[in-house]
Parts: structure tokens; C-alpha cells; sequence
């Protein structure tokens, strides 16, 4: 087998984030300092505030979801395939990248360990442009097998 190494789409990106859920957050509707990196100083939910801790935590520092993916929540906002686009109108619906729309600026999902625990949330998106760079940006690769014949 051969792999292709690539940027997850937007809707991969959702897709592994829930593992199943329909929650704000793969473990349910609050969130606090045990579950993600993100600006703890800050609630949402039932959640707690505490101290807030500035930068990134290691990979294992919190529990991954229910598909054995780490830090799907927080910690750094990870860029995905797709241009940005204001919604979802005219999305693919098969699950891969837009690539029509503005296409200088791209999508980040997860939200990072300087956000507020709301742009954590599963559903929250943003857009960047591509020249960005930013302590609170990163990115996460997933792998295409294909069979060479």
C-alpha cells in the first residue's frame, strides 16, 4: 500500500472530533481545566475557572475521545484542507474539501489553549489567511491508503 499524507477536510475534521457525539465537546456540553488547554481564567457551562496556563500542553496531558485521538479540544488551532467559506451553503456533501470560495484564507478548527472555552466547542470554525503564523496555530495529518496494483 502506498499513503498519501495530507491536511484533514473540515468535515474529516468534525467527523473524528464528535467520535459519535452530538455534544458541544466530545465528553458532553461543559468543559473545565481537566478536559482541554484554553483559557481557564474563562467558563462555559457548568465548567470551572482557574488559573490560566499559557501555552501548550503536552500530547497526553488529557484523555483522549472515544476514537483514541489526543487533544481534539484546545491546545492549538489546527488548519484543515478546506477555503473558507461563511457557512455551509453549497458544501461538498461528501466530505471533501471545498476548494471553491475565498481560497486565501483557510479554516482552523479545535480552538487553541489562548481561546475562550466557547471557541472550543465542535461547531466553531475561523478562517485565516494562508501567510498567517501564529503561536496558536497548528495542523494535524492524516494518511490515504491506496492500493498500488
Amino acid at each position: 500500500m502506498n499513503a498519501i499524507y495530507r491536511l484533514p477536510t473540515e468535515a474529516e475534521r468534525e467527523f473524528f472530533t464528535r467520535a459519535g457525539t452530538t455534544t458541544a465537546f466530545w465528553w458532553g456540553n461543559d468543559i473545565d481545566p481537566s478536559r482541554a488547554g484554553y483559557d481557564w481564567s474563562h467558563v462555559f457551562g457548568a465548567g470551572q475557572r482557574a488559573e490560566a496556563r499559557f501555552g501548550t500542553h503536552p500530547a497526553l496531558a488529557f484523555k483522549p475521545n472515544p476514537w483514541g485521538l489526543m487533544q481534539v479540544h484546545g491546545n492549538v488551532s489546527e488548519w484543515v484542507e478546506d477555503c473558507w467559506n461563511d457557512g455551509y451553503r453549497g458544501a461538498p456533501g461528501n466530505g471533501s474539501a471545498w476548494t471553491t470560495g475565498d481560497c486565501k484564507r483557510r479554516v482552523l478548527r479545535g480552538g487553541s489553549w489562548g481561546y475562550v472555552p466557547k471557541d472550543l466547542r465542535v461547531s466553531y470554525r475561523e478562517g485565516a489567511t494562508l501567510t498567517n503564523r501564529n503561536f496558536n496555530f497548528g495542523f494535524r495529518v492524516v494518511r490515504t491508503l491506496r492500493n498500488i496494483k
